[in-house]
Protein backbone atom coordinates (compact mmCIF):
# COMPACT_ATOMS: atom_id res chain seq x y z
CA UNK A 1 0.00 0.00 0.00
CA UNK A 2 0.90 3.89 -0.41
CA UNK A 3 3.59 5.07 2.26
CA UNK A 4 4.35 8.55 2.63
CA UNK A 5 2.57 10.77 0.37
CA UNK A 6 2.24 14.45 0.33
CA UNK A 7 0.40 16.74 3.14
CA UNK A 8 -3.44 16.57 2.19
CA UNK A 9 -2.86 20.26 1.13
CA UNK A 10 -0.73 19.82 -1.76
CA UNK A 11 -1.70 16.67 -2.76
CA UNK A 12 -4.97 18.06 -3.35
CA UNK A 13 -3.53 21.36 -5.58
CA UNK A 14 -1.20 19.27 -7.53
CA UNK A 15 -3.64 17.13 -8.53
CA UNK A 16 -6.21 20.23 -9.04
CA UNK A 17 -3.61 21.31 -11.65
CA UNK A 18 -3.54 18.00 -13.76
CA UNK A 19 -6.91 17.58 -13.40
CA UNK A 20 -7.84 20.61 -14.89
CA UNK A 21 -4.79 20.23 -17.89
CA UNK A 22 -7.06 16.95 -18.72
CA UNK A 23 -10.59 18.96 -18.46
CA UNK A 24 -9.85 21.97 -19.83
CA UNK A 25 -7.08 20.90 -22.51
CA UNK A 26 -4.79 23.48 -21.35
CA UNK A 27 -1.12 22.08 -20.46
CA UNK A 28 0.24 23.20 -17.23
CA UNK A 29 3.21 24.48 -18.01
CA UNK A 30 5.91 22.28 -17.25
CA UNK A 31 6.93 20.86 -13.55
CA UNK A 32 7.80 24.62 -11.88
CA UNK A 33 4.46 25.62 -12.38
CA UNK A 34 3.32 23.67 -9.07
CA UNK A 35 5.86 24.91 -7.51
CA UNK A 36 6.19 23.10 -3.77
CA UNK A 37 3.24 20.91 -4.65
CA UNK A 38 5.51 18.63 -7.28
CA UNK A 39 4.89 15.16 -6.04
CA UNK A 40 8.53 13.55 -5.50
CA UNK A 41 8.06 10.05 -4.49
CA UNK A 42 6.51 6.90 -6.65
CA UNK A 43 3.91 6.57 -3.69
CA UNK A 44 3.26 10.58 -4.10
CA UNK A 45 2.75 9.86 -8.14
CA UNK A 46 0.50 7.49 -7.27
CA UNK A 47 -1.56 9.00 -4.62
CA UNK A 48 -1.99 12.51 -6.80
CA UNK A 49 -2.61 10.07 -9.93
CA UNK A 50 -5.88 8.59 -8.16
CA UNK A 51 -6.92 11.88 -6.92
CA UNK A 52 -7.17 13.12 -10.27
CA UNK A 53 -8.96 10.57 -11.97
CA UNK A 54 -11.64 11.51 -9.40
CA UNK A 55 -11.50 15.67 -10.08
CA UNK A 56 -11.30 14.78 -13.94
CA UNK A 57 -14.20 12.26 -13.97
CA UNK A 58 -11.69 9.74 -15.30
CA UNK A 59 -13.42 6.12 -14.94
CA UNK A 60 -10.53 3.39 -14.94
CA UNK A 61 -11.45 0.21 -17.07
CA UNK A 62 -8.13 -0.53 -17.88
CA UNK A 63 -4.35 -0.32 -17.50
CA UNK A 64 -1.19 1.40 -19.66
CA UNK A 65 2.40 0.01 -18.31
CA UNK A 66 4.84 2.74 -19.26
CA UNK A 67 8.61 2.57 -19.41
CA UNK A 68 8.84 -1.34 -20.03
CA UNK A 69 11.79 -0.53 -22.46
CA UNK A 70 15.64 0.38 -21.71
CA UNK A 71 15.25 3.20 -24.49
CA UNK A 72 11.83 4.01 -23.08
CA UNK A 73 13.27 4.29 -19.68
CA UNK A 74 16.06 6.28 -20.62
CA UNK A 75 14.08 8.84 -22.31
CA UNK A 76 11.84 9.66 -19.50
CA UNK A 77 14.89 9.10 -17.23
CA UNK A 78 12.99 6.11 -14.98
CA UNK A 79 14.20 3.56 -13.84
CA UNK A 80 11.21 1.09 -13.46
CA UNK A 81 7.79 0.74 -15.32
CA UNK A 82 4.70 2.64 -13.87
CA UNK A 83 1.06 2.57 -14.54
CA UNK A 84 -1.75 4.49 -15.79
CA UNK A 85 -5.58 3.86 -15.77
CA UNK A 86 -6.75 4.81 -19.20
CA UNK A 87 -10.74 5.97 -18.93
CA UNK A 88 -13.88 4.57 -20.46
CA UNK A 89 -14.47 7.23 -22.59
CA UNK A 90 -11.21 6.86 -23.93
CA UNK A 91 -11.10 2.97 -24.93
CA UNK A 92 -12.04 2.92 -28.03
CA UNK A 93 -12.20 0.85 -31.81
CA UNK A 94 -10.03 0.26 -34.11
CA UNK A 95 -11.18 2.60 -37.06
CA UNK A 96 -11.62 5.31 -34.47
CA UNK A 97 -11.21 8.74 -35.78
CA UNK A 98 -9.57 11.42 -32.81
CA UNK A 99 -9.58 14.94 -33.12
CA UNK A 100 -6.20 16.09 -31.62
CA UNK A 101 -7.55 19.25 -30.40
CA UNK A 102 -10.32 17.54 -28.66
CA UNK A 103 -8.58 14.98 -26.95
CA UNK A 104 -4.78 16.85 -26.44
CA UNK A 105 -3.05 19.21 -24.86
CA UNK A 106 0.36 18.25 -24.17
CA UNK A 107 3.24 16.45 -26.84
CA UNK A 108 0.96 14.25 -28.66
CA UNK A 109 2.19 10.29 -29.44
CA UNK A 110 1.40 6.97 -30.44
CA UNK A 111 2.87 3.77 -29.34
CA UNK A 112 1.74 0.04 -30.78
CA UNK A 113 1.59 -2.36 -27.66
CA UNK A 114 0.56 -5.55 -27.03
CA UNK A 115 -2.63 -5.80 -25.02
CA UNK A 116 -3.37 -8.45 -22.48
CA UNK A 117 -6.63 -9.22 -21.14
CA UNK A 118 -6.66 -11.34 -17.73
CA UNK A 119 -10.18 -13.87 -17.80
CA UNK A 120 -9.52 -14.44 -14.14
CA UNK A 121 -8.93 -11.62 -11.54
CA UNK A 122 -4.96 -10.97 -10.96
CA UNK A 123 -4.62 -10.40 -7.05
CA UNK A 124 -2.31 -11.63 -4.18
CA UNK A 125 -4.46 -15.22 -4.04
CA UNK A 126 -4.06 -15.52 -7.84
CA UNK A 127 -0.51 -14.48 -7.77
CA UNK A 128 0.54 -16.36 -5.07
CA UNK A 129 -0.19 -19.31 -7.26
CA UNK A 130 1.29 -18.51 -10.62
CA UNK A 131 4.85 -19.06 -10.38
CA UNK A 132 6.30 -18.97 -14.00
CA UNK A 133 4.55 -16.35 -15.85
CA UNK A 134 5.29 -17.50 -19.31
CA UNK A 135 3.95 -21.28 -18.16
CA UNK A 136 1.25 -19.84 -15.61
CA UNK A 137 -0.33 -16.66 -16.89
CA UNK A 138 -0.27 -17.79 -20.70
CA UNK A 139 -3.44 -19.95 -20.48
CA UNK A 140 -4.77 -16.58 -18.65
CA UNK A 141 -5.22 -14.16 -20.49
CA UNK A 142 -6.31 -13.05 -24.40
CA UNK A 143 -4.01 -11.06 -26.86
CA UNK A 144 -5.40 -7.86 -28.41
CA UNK A 145 -3.78 -5.68 -30.54
CA UNK A 146 -3.32 -1.77 -28.85
CA UNK A 147 -2.28 1.25 -30.13
CA UNK A 148 -1.45 3.79 -26.63
CA UNK A 149 -1.99 7.69 -27.42
CA UNK A 150 -0.13 9.48 -25.18
CA UNK A 151 -0.38 13.24 -23.97
CA UNK A 152 2.24 14.72 -21.80
CA UNK A 153 -0.24 17.43 -20.31
CA UNK A 154 2.40 19.05 -18.43
CA UNK A 155 3.53 20.59 -21.95
CA UNK A 156 6.91 18.90 -22.03
CA UNK A 157 8.20 15.33 -22.39
CA UNK A 158 11.48 15.40 -21.52
CA UNK A 159 13.02 15.83 -18.31
CA UNK A 160 9.95 15.38 -16.06
CA UNK A 161 10.38 13.73 -13.09
CA UNK A 162 8.83 10.00 -12.44
CA UNK A 163 6.15 10.81 -10.04
CA UNK A 164 5.04 13.57 -12.21
CA UNK A 165 4.70 10.98 -15.24
CA UNK A 166 2.67 8.97 -12.87
CA UNK A 167 0.66 11.40 -11.25
CA UNK A 168 -0.52 12.59 -14.76
CA UNK A 169 -2.64 9.40 -15.08
CA UNK A 170 1.04 7.44 -16.85
CA UNK A 171 0.40 10.38 -19.29
CA UNK A 172 -2.19 8.17 -21.09
CA UNK A 173 -4.57 9.98 -22.84
CA UNK A 174 -6.56 7.01 -24.93
CA UNK A 175 -6.32 3.30 -25.94
CA UNK A 176 -7.20 1.81 -29.12
CA UNK A 177 -8.40 -1.69 -28.81
CA UNK A 178 -8.26 -3.99 -31.48
CA UNK A 179 -10.33 -7.75 -32.03
CA UNK A 180 -8.20 -10.45 -29.48
CA UNK A 181 -5.97 -13.05 -31.27
CA UNK A 182 -6.67 -16.59 -32.11
CA UNK A 183 -3.56 -17.91 -29.98
CA UNK A 184 -2.88 -21.20 -28.04
CA UNK A 185 -1.13 -20.63 -24.56
CA UNK A 186 2.08 -22.26 -26.71
CA UNK A 187 1.78 -19.17 -28.97
CA UNK A 188 1.41 -16.98 -26.00
CA UNK A 189 4.32 -18.69 -24.28
CA UNK A 190 6.10 -17.55 -27.38
CA UNK A 191 4.70 -14.20 -27.26
CA UNK A 192 7.97 -12.20 -27.48
CA UNK A 193 8.61 -13.84 -31.18
CA UNK A 194 5.79 -11.92 -31.90
CA UNK A 195 6.38 -9.59 -34.83
CA UNK A 196 5.06 -6.11 -34.58
CA UNK A 197 4.86 -2.92 -37.22
CA UNK A 198 3.60 0.37 -37.33
CA UNK A 199 2.99 2.44 -40.44
CA UNK A 200 1.73 6.21 -40.69
CA UNK A 201 0.79 7.80 -43.35
CA UNK A 202 0.15 11.63 -44.33
CA UNK A 203 0.61 14.53 -42.11
CA UNK A 204 3.32 15.85 -43.79
CA UNK A 205 7.01 13.99 -44.19
CA UNK A 206 6.38 10.30 -44.87
CA UNK A 207 7.56 8.23 -42.18
CA UNK A 208 9.50 5.18 -42.24
CA UNK A 209 7.37 1.79 -41.41
CA UNK A 210 8.96 0.25 -37.60
CA UNK A 211 9.28 -3.44 -36.98
CA UNK A 212 9.69 -5.04 -34.07
CA UNK A 213 8.94 -7.78 -31.78
CA UNK A 214 6.53 -8.18 -28.38
CA UNK A 215 10.43 -8.61 -26.54
CA UNK A 216 10.13 -4.65 -26.62
CA UNK A 217 7.87 -5.00 -23.01
CA UNK A 218 10.53 -6.15 -20.56
CA UNK A 219 11.45 -9.09 -22.73
CA UNK A 220 7.87 -10.69 -22.95
CA UNK A 221 4.91 -8.92 -22.52
CA UNK A 222 3.61 -11.53 -19.57
CA UNK A 223 6.77 -9.84 -17.41
CA UNK A 224 5.49 -6.84 -18.12
CA UNK A 225 1.80 -8.18 -17.48
CA UNK A 226 3.48 -9.59 -14.47
CA UNK A 227 5.01 -6.60 -13.18
CA UNK A 228 1.89 -4.61 -13.64
CA UNK A 229 -0.34 -6.94 -11.72
CA UNK A 230 1.97 -6.53 -8.44
CA UNK A 231 2.07 -3.00 -8.57
CA UNK A 232 -1.55 -2.89 -8.84
CA UNK A 233 -1.94 -5.49 -5.76
CA UNK A 234 0.38 -2.92 -3.59
CA UNK A 235 -1.76 0.21 -4.68
CA UNK A 236 -4.60 -1.83 -3.19
CA UNK A 237 -6.87 -2.25 -7.17
CA UNK A 238 -6.09 -5.66 -8.37
CA UNK A 239 -6.34 -6.20 -12.32
CA UNK A 240 -8.95 -7.35 -12.42
CA UNK A 241 -10.87 -10.46 -14.95
CA UNK A 242 -11.45 -8.37 -18.64
CA UNK A 243 -9.66 -5.20 -18.07
CA UNK A 244 -7.20 -4.68 -20.87
CA UNK A 245 -3.65 -4.31 -20.06
CA UNK A 246 -1.19 -2.41 -22.54
CA UNK A 247 2.29 -3.83 -21.72
CA UNK A 248 3.99 -0.91 -22.80
CA UNK A 249 5.76 -0.14 -26.36
CA UNK A 250 7.09 -2.14 -29.01
CA UNK A 251 8.24 0.47 -31.95
CA UNK A 252 9.12 3.00 -29.70
CA UNK A 253 7.04 7.17 -29.52
CA UNK A 254 6.00 8.24 -32.50
CA UNK A 255 5.07 11.76 -32.96
CA UNK A 256 1.49 12.45 -34.42
CA UNK A 257 -0.31 15.14 -36.14
CA UNK A 258 -3.35 15.97 -37.97
CA UNK A 259 -3.90 14.42 -40.95
CA UNK A 260 -1.59 11.34 -40.08
CA UNK A 261 -3.11 7.78 -40.28
CA UNK A 262 -1.92 5.07 -38.22
CA UNK A 263 -2.12 1.49 -38.52
CA UNK A 264 -0.23 -1.39 -36.12
CA UNK A 265 0.24 -5.09 -37.09
CA UNK A 266 0.92 -7.29 -33.77
CA UNK A 267 0.91 -10.90 -34.90
CA UNK A 268 -2.02 -11.28 -37.32
CA UNK A 269 -4.05 -8.88 -35.36
CA UNK A 270 -4.53 -5.05 -37.15
CA UNK A 271 -6.27 -1.64 -35.59
CA UNK A 272 -5.98 1.51 -36.96
CA UNK A 273 -6.73 5.40 -35.89
CA UNK A 274 -6.83 8.26 -37.84
CA UNK A 275 -6.15 11.99 -36.38
CA UNK A 276 -7.76 15.07 -37.57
Amino acid sequence: MLRSVLDSDRLERAATAIADAHRTLVPIGGVDALGDDVPTTIDEGYAVQARVRELAGIDPVAWKVGATSEVAQQFLGVDAPFLGRPGRDRIVGSGSTIELTEWCCGFQAIEVEVGLRPTVDLDAGRLGDVGVERLALASLVDVVPCIEVVDFRFGVMVGLPAPCLIADNGVNCALVVGEPLDLSTDDVIALDALAVRLDVSGGGEPIAPVEATAAAALGHPLIALRTAAEIAISLGTPIRAGEVVSTGTCTGLQAVAAGMAVTANVGEGHVALDFL
